[in-house]
């Protein structure tokens, strides 16, 4: 089933927001969290890909295939550690947490769980976030971070499935 763009799929292609980088505009704290959560994302996407190919699987054993998915495991628990600090930035409650995690969880214990996730102190120092969520290689300026993410949702993204934009991760900041 291909997208069919609504209107709010016209105002993304063809409004003129103030894209990251631009002059005069810092990021914000939760800006900053936005590019950690899509980073965590991005490498997830990046590990996943390549599993998907059938051709080598001759060379690998049955312990990899158990050892990958693994791997994604850490990589998911990754982009839900960035989420919920992402939400914690955005003002969002523990109540909220608890709901998008989902059963087993209420407000108390998703703070007792993922309280060092909280970056809520830190809103006022966008720099001491991304220094927290900044994936390796990544770089230092999240700008530069969010044009990168920027090439890379370009490189992946299906035309027929997806609405493209020219900046479709620094565009939304």
């Amino acid at each position: 089933m291909h997208h069919q763009p609504d209107d709010h799929d016209w105002f993304e292609l063809h409004s003129t927001p103030a894209h990251a980088g631009d002059a005069g505009g810092e990021l914000t704290a939760a800006q900053v969290a936005r590019l950690g959560y899509a980073a965590a994302l991005a490498r997830l996407g990046d590990e996943l890909l390549p599993l998907i190919e059938t051709t080598g699987d001759s060379r690998r054993s049955d312990e990899d295939f158990v050892r990958e998915s693994m791997h994604l495991v850490r990589l998911a628990r990754r982009a839900v550690e960035h989420s919920i600090t992402l939400a914690r930035l955005r003002g969002a409650t523990w109540d909220a947490v608890a709901d998008g995690l989902g059963t087993g969880h209420d407000a108390e214990s998703a703070a007792g769980e993922f309280g060092d996730l909280d970056l809520s102190n830190l809103a006022d120092s966008p720099a001491a976030v991304w220094q927290r969520m900044r994936p390796r290689w990544s770089p230092e300026d999240p700008r530069t971070g969010a044009h990168e993410l920027d090439a890379w949702a370009r490189r992946h993204a299906d035309p027929h499935e997806v609405v493209r934009v020219d900046q479709p991760v620094s565009a939304g900041l």
